[in-house]
């Protein structure tokens, strides 16, 4: 298992978030996706994407992570190391910041 630590700096005041820092452009079915995880954080602690192979799944979550409006981190766990580095360089594009931890 890979853990993939993100830290989440103070919020940029920036309204925009359909382009990320590295020009990454949103797809609507991504925004949706974004915007849903902030109105159900309205309601419940926590909520689930689900999401079919090649939809973005890592840039979905580096939206949501570059939107989150308070410092902190978040892991995200996977069993490929790919994995981990695609969600790692999708992060970075939005601007945040990584450490990365892998089991031998």
């Amino acid at each position: 298992m890979t853990m993939y630590l993100f830290d989440i700096g103070e919020p940029s005041g920036e309204q925009e978030y359909q382009v990320a820092k590295k020009s990454i452009v949103y797809r609507p079915y991504q925004v949706e996706a974004i915007d849903s995880v902030f109105r159900e954080w309205e309601t419940f602690c926590s909520t689930l994407v689900v999401s079919a192979t090649g939809t973005g799944k890592s840039v979905i979550f580096s939206g949501v992570m570059e939107r989150f409006d308070r410092p902190g981190r978040c892991l995200v766990l996977a069993h490929r190391e790919e994995l981990i580095r695609q969600a790692t360089q999708h992060a970075r594009n939005a601007g945040l910041s990584a450490s990365m931890e892998m089991a031998g």
